[in-house]
């Protein structure tokens, strides 16, 4: 597909108002059209610009959603284990005070 700014209708007549026949005139512009079909574009460059910025942006969501699952389930687990370590300390508390208490009253006692 020729670029949008090489006019092969326009292209073809200059030829011809040069003095190219007309079936020469239209097989140059079809090869020239043909030869710059594949040639980057600042339209074509842009697009894919975009469309590896589009990807990267998924990309980059995709590993976040990942890693904020792995940090919430990573933070469940130390919030757990948090807890039972709260709850050994406060039972060895209650031990502790228990044992000064009686402690204290057999002192109290003699």
């Amino acid at each position: 597909m020729p670029s949008r700014d090489f006019d092969t209708l326009a292209a073809a007549r200059d030829l011809q108002a040069a003095g190219v026949a007309p079936a020469h005139a239209e097989a140059i512009v079809t090869t020239v059209a043909r030869a710059t079909s594949g040639l980057l574009t600042e339209s074509r460059f842009e697009t894919a610009i975009e469309d590896l910025r589009t990807g990267l942006r998924a990309e980059f969501r995709s590993e976040f959603r990942e890693q904020r699952a792995y940090m919430d389930q990573r933070l469940a687990e130390l919030k757990s284990e948090l807890y039972r370590y709260l709850w050994i300390q406060g039972g060895s508390i209650i031990v502790i005070l228990s044992s000064l208490y009686m402690l204290a009253e057999t002192w109290s006692r003699s």
